[in-house]
């Protein structure tokens, strides 16, 4: 079954954008209705009211409410349900309790999870696996995030490091906002429109305020029901109260929500709401509190350039004009060409250049950004001391060494080939990529024209 719902779809190469689909339940039953001719089964109008039916914040109506989705999920539906109709009741059955002992069979005994190791280790090539211990944390990390975060959540942060955060995130956006205004290739509609995205840009830093408000906590979490004998039913009471919660959430307005818990070491970048989240968890060594700012601007800020930039990508553009689409989209071939170029010896395969080009340009601009940011922040507060032990290197250079730093990494043949998969290149290519294009680096660095780190061709977009 679950062979026949990969498969049931190919690859979808078409703008994802105009892929957008607004579709009522009704509409929906109509289609599904015309493959599985004569017979018809009320699906969507009743899934929908099961999901809601205990929700009272939200009154659905599944003939006009008109559902956000896209043609290639229509197709993807439409086949599910095509193949699960001729499939026999018990099969379905037991294909959905199958899922729910997997997902629940990791908090049963360790030979258990021994046992799910081993056939996990077969179908994904992988080595390794957690202790019990770190897995049971990272659960509670997952599903009371914020109750965690309490940990780590301190006055002194609010006061010292956010204001230092949010300074260098203005710095990296006014420095793209300057090289926004230096392209030839945008028109001045769309540059216009690109400062004003840009500048309504929010951002969420460390953690909510509210969590250090007296009882906030408790009422964030009023309604689960939690005891220290019962696990399993208190990790099913935790994930329905998240899901009724969403659901409750269905027709408010939280334009500003954190898109992560504050204990998850990674910073995000959110469409929706044209907000870039910066958890605590990520604001400490190796990523920040490097002690000169030329290394925090190397490491945390080069993160912060990245995620800026994703507004302004494939999934960031649909506002601007076909003619600065269309010189975009030129440009976007470089840098594809230029990383299907990167060769991984280990596994014989070379980068695919098309799968990791979000990443690739959001890298690119991110330290381009950083680089110029630090140059802002300069001209604030002045030159920085020496780095003991480093004199001999300038403030610039021991920026792109800490970017260097940030890359550094070992993996095994099976992890680099089960890399192949993400959207992001590995560490090492991320790192000679952006680099090579980098002429603020070569001239940093004085490289020689025509070597491998300045090439008489190079990718730009910001």
């Amino acid at each position: 079954i679950n062979s026949e719902a990969e498969n049931s779809t190919e690859k979808n190469e078409n703008d994802p954008l105009s892929e957008l689909l607004f579709i009522n339940a009704v509409e929906l039953q109509n289609q599904t209705d015309a493959l599985i001719f004569p017979n018809s089964v009320d699906i969507w109008q009743k899934y929908l009211k099961i999901l809601f039916g205990e929700i009272k914040e939200v009154q659905l109506d599944t003939k006009k409410e008109k559902l956000l989705t896209s043609k290639p999920d229509v197709v993807y539906l439409q086949n599910i349900v095509e193949y699960i109709y001729k499939l026999p009741a018990l099969e379905m059955e037991l294909y959905i309790w199958w899922n729910v002992v997997e997902e629940l069979i990791l908090h049963t005994t360790s030979d258990i999870r021994k046992l799910h190791s081993e056939y996990a280790r077969k179908i994904t090539k992988l080595e390794g696996g957690v202790s019990r211990s770190e897995y049971c944390t990272g659960c509670v990390n997952k599903l009371l995030g914020m109750a965690v975060s309490y940990s780590i959540a301190e006055s002194d942060f609010v006061i010292y490091t956010r204001p230092k955060v949010v300074n260098m995130l203005n710095n990296i956006r006014e420095a793209f906002n300057n090289l926004v205004r230096q392209t030839t290739w945008m028109d001045e509609g769309t540059k216009c429109s690109t400062l004003e995205k840009s500048l309504a840009m929010e951002s969420l830093i460390g953690f909510p305020d509210w969590i250090l408000e007296k009882g906030k906590l408790d009422r964030f979490y009023s309604g689960i029901q939690c005891n220290e004998t019962t696990h399993l039913r208190n990790m099913m009471n935790v994930v329905q109260w998240k899901m009724d919660r969403k659901l409750r959430m269905f027709k408010t307005k939280d334009e500003f929500q954190w898109a992560t818990a504050p204990t998850n070491v990674n910073a995000f970048h959110t469409f929706q709401s044209n907000a870039i989240t910066v958890p605590i968890a990520i604001l400490q060594y190796p990523f920040y509190d490097l002690g000169l700012e030329a290394l925090n601007y190397g490491a945390i800020g080069t993160i912060l350039g990245h995620e800026l930039t994703h507004g302004f990508d494939d999934m960031g553009k649909q506002w601007w004009t076909n003619k600065t689409i269309h010189e975009y989209v030129n440009r976007t071939s470089c840098f594809i060409n230029q990383y299907n170029g990167y060769y991984l010896p280990e596994i014989s395969e070379y980068i695919n250049g098309e799968l990791t080009l979000g990443e690739n340009i959001a890298d690119n601009g991110g330290l381009r950004e950083a680089f110029h940011a630090y140059q802002l922040y300069k001209d604030s507060f002045g030159k920085e001391p020496k780095l003991p032990g480093f004199e001999e290197y300038t403030h610039e250079q021991l920026l792109f060494i800490s970017f260097g730093n940030l890359w550094c990494e070992t993996q095994t043949m099976s992890s680099i080939r089960w890399a192949q998969q993400d959207t992001h290149s590995p560490g090492r290519i991320r790192l000679l990529g952006v680099l090579s294009n980098s002429p603020e680096f070569s001239d940093t660095f004085q490289c020689k024209r025509g070597s491998g780190m300045y090439p008489l061709k190079r990718c730009r977009i910001w």
